[in-house]
């Protein structure tokens, strides 16, 4: 138990620095990490974390902490009062540093993971900050076996397979803890310049533009997955699952960088992964056409818009090979009598004539509702015309009386079918060019088929990174609050309120009030799968300290309409 919360201590002292960081310079701690490194993350310093996370003595989030005595008591310190830092040797106005290595899981499942890891404390005073770890560790388990010797503590439980260092470096008092089977790394192993000299690790990092950094991690995927390869294959064959052809998706991973800015109002988050050459993954994520501007030519504005493009062949078979026997059995019987009865070859008909884009829109939330849903779906076509054939053959195949549901016309010169859902909604879709259209409603169908660049919604776009990404022929995912929200209010009838109180949608409108979009966008490009998230909003301080208000805000809202009296019965 005393291990756990020695663990948990050091962890939480890792992980509460999120702040902008300085250029690497003299500060590159990963000099001071082993090769065998498999996720290394970079926090910035803690002076400017208080401010953006309302941390005080004893708040964090706004919430008072309550039980701050006794990490007060565990620790010798208060780790949520700069001055006791500061006290302690600490340099609050550098970045911190954390790395796991070696983690290996063990071939018994109930067996728990060895692994080393690494706590990279930024010191002004590394003498006083080498000696507040110490007795933080004295302190959560008087049992351990200390020794220490000028700038290097060692202290070990071999009962409970616990072993590390406390090591003075560089202006950096390391905290190095291995537990497990292993004995953990030797001194001579941390001391040395390893992460700071792969090759992987440097060209990863220079892929990721750094100027705004809160937060950077890096995963070695190769290392790790070569050393547990065989315990996730065991840990899925005895699960019972039958998805053994996935393990070659694991091994093409190389590894990942990642960087996070919350410095702003908005929360910005840019990704890379390394993969290698030739990789399945890259394979897959590989399609044909977008065929994305049929949704941009719309001129209501978008609630939602997804796109995504995949190699549908490869996923079609990969999909298949990962079902168990049986169950691949029966679905290719299910195939098998879907081809007999509408006259078709499903995996050459249908999957292998789609190119790859998919596309999803829903539009105008202010006039959704439960029958009107305004939603567009686009896929490209390898062969339009004989997507246009099998879609006959498939009506034709149905019962006459099902047959009767679907009304051919020709709208926008294009010849489509109008299918009655219900009684409630028509579903439009038809074939133009090589693009499959499916539309809930006769008029974003025929928008969709016919509109033009000069009269879609982007023209009116005032954000240029957001009209940049959705002209773009990456994978995409766009949601718009204000729409989301309008759409939600149509709905608010049925989602409770009556009168007591405020109602589930004007406490979501105020809470989401202040956020414009969310935005994620991928592409591939060679061997790298590149990736930017983004939540935009109104904040005018640092993206957490501003949910952080709106939390305080609803918090007071909340007991607000709690303390109103309620109406009589």
């Amino acid at each position: 138990m005393k291990k756990t919360t020695f663990i948990t201590i050091v962890c939480i002292l890792a992980c509460m620095a999120f702040q902008p960081v300085r250029s690497i310079g003299a500060e590159n701690m990963t000099s001071l990490l082993p090769n065998s490194t498999d996720c290394f993350i970079r926090l910035s310093p803690v002076e400017k974390l208080f401010y953006q996370f309302s941390i005080t003595p004893d708040s964090v989030f706004g919430e008072k902490i309550t039980d701050i005595a006794e990490i007060k008591q565990s620790l010798g310190f208060n780790p949520f009062d700069t001055n006791d830092l500061k006290a302690n040797g600490v340099d609050i106005s550098r970045r911190i540093g954390l790395a796991i290595n070696d983690f290996t899981l063990q071939a018994d499942p109930e067996a728990d993971p060895s692994f080393s890891f690494q706590l990279l404390i930024p010191a002004k005073n590394s003498g006083k900050a080498h000696a507040a770890v110490l007795k933080m560790v004295r302190q959560m388990d008087g049992s351990l076996d200390i020794q220490k010797k000028g700038k290097i503590t060692a202290f070990m439980k071999p009962a409970e397979k616990l072993s590390g260092q406390i090591i003075e470096k560089n202006d950096y008092v390391m905290v190095q803890t291995s537990i497990g089977q292993k004995a953990g790394l030797g001194v001579g192993d941390i001391l040395s310049p390893r992460l700071s000299s792969l090759k992987s690790f440097k060209h990863t990092a220079s892929q990721i533009p750094r100027n705004k950094e809160t937060i950077f991690a890096y995963v070695n995927f190769k290392k790790l997955v070569s050393r547990n390869l065989p315990a996730f294959k065991k840990l899925a064959e005895d699960s019972g699952n039958y998805a053994s052809s996935s393990y070659r998706y694991l091994e093409d991973f190389k590894d990942m960088g990642c960087v996070v800015d919350a410095e702003s109002g908005d929360l910005n988050i840019r990704s890379v992964v390394n993969v290698n050459p030739g990789s399945e993954v890259v394979k897959d994520l590989k399609g044909g056409a977008h065929h994305r501007q049929s949704l941009l030519n719309i001129s209501e504005p978008p609630v939602l818009l997804v796109s995504f493009s995949v190699n549908a062949s490869r996923y079609y078979q990969n999909v298949v090979e990962s079902m168990t026997p049986d169950k691949r059995n029966d679905f290719q019987s299910q195939i098998q009598q879907m081809n007999t009865n509408y006259g078709l070859d499903f995996k050459k008909d249908i999957i292998g004539n789609l190119d790859g884009g998919v596309n999803i829109g829903v539009f105008d939330g202010k006039t959704i509702t439960m029958s009107s849903f305004n939603m567009v779906l686009t896929a490209a076509l390898k062969d339009g015309k004989a997507m246009k054939s099998t879609i006959d053959k498939i009506i034709a195949g149905f019962p006459p009386e099902q047959q009767n549901s679907f009304v051919k016309t020709n709208i926008a010169d294009t010849d489509s079918y109008a299918l009655n859902v219900g009684g409630m909604a028509q579903v439009y879709f038809g074939v133009k060019r090589n693009q499959l259209v499916v539309a809930a409603g006769r008029s974003f169908f025929e928008k969709a088929l016919s509109n033009t660049p000069e009269s879609g919604f982007v023209g009116a776009v005032q954000d240029a990174g957001l009209k940049s990404a959705l002209k773009s022929s990456n994978d995409l995912f766009f949601l718009d609050v204000s729409e989301t929200l309008k759409a939600l209010n149509n709905f608010a009838p049925m989602l409770g309120g009556s009168g007591q109180g405020e109602s589930p949608v004007d406490t979501i409108t105020k809470a989401l009030g202040d956020f414009r979009y969310v935005l994620s966008s991928s592409e591939v490009k060679g061997d790298t799968v590149s990736g930017d998230f983004v939540i935009k909003t109104a904040f005018k301080e640092p993206f957490f300290r501003g949910v952080v208000r709106l939390a305080n805000q609803l918090k007071t809202l909340k007991n607000g309409n709690e303390n109103k009296p309620q109406p009589k019965q």
